[in-house]
């Protein structure tokens, strides 16, 4: 069997569940597969992009709007250690894990009968009923 240990400190380092595909892909690793289809795009843009030289003083990038669709991610160091990346609106828009959708492709190998996803309000889901007597 397959361990997700990307995926899962992913979820627990992207705060909200919401970010950019970049920040998806580089916290998921090999893992981006299992969530893709379980990302949802927003109409919000994303601010940061992720760096390549992750101890940079002044990093991650910072997302810049040139109007007409062209953006870019801007090296924030004073010595610009990082190049230019020009990005597409769809590369600068955040995309949100849908939690119902995920947890409820769970539910089967975590022996939970489904009944809905239902927001805790302090951080946590309920997804169902354990299926264990």
């Amino acid at each position: 069997m397959r361990t997700l240990s990307h995926l899962w400190r992913s979820l627990e380092t992207i705060p909200g569940l919401l970010a950019i595909p970049a920040f998806w892909e580089a916290y998921c690793g090999p893992d981006i597969d299992v969530i893709r289809s379980h990302l949802r795009v927003t109409d919000m843009e994303g601010s940061l992009y992720p760096c390549p030289k992750s101890r940079a003083s002044y990093c991650p990038r910072r997302i810049v709007d040139y109007g007409d669709s062209e953006f870019a991610a801007i090296c924030r160091d004073p010595y610009q250690i990082c190049e230019r990346v020009p990005l597409t609106q769809r590369e600068v828009l955040l995309q949100e894990l849908e939690v119902a959708s995920f947890a409820r492709m769970l539910a089967g190998p975590l022996g939970i009968r489904w009944q809905g996803s239902v927001s805790r309000g302090d951080g946590t889901w309920g997804i169902g009923l354990s299926g264990q007597a």
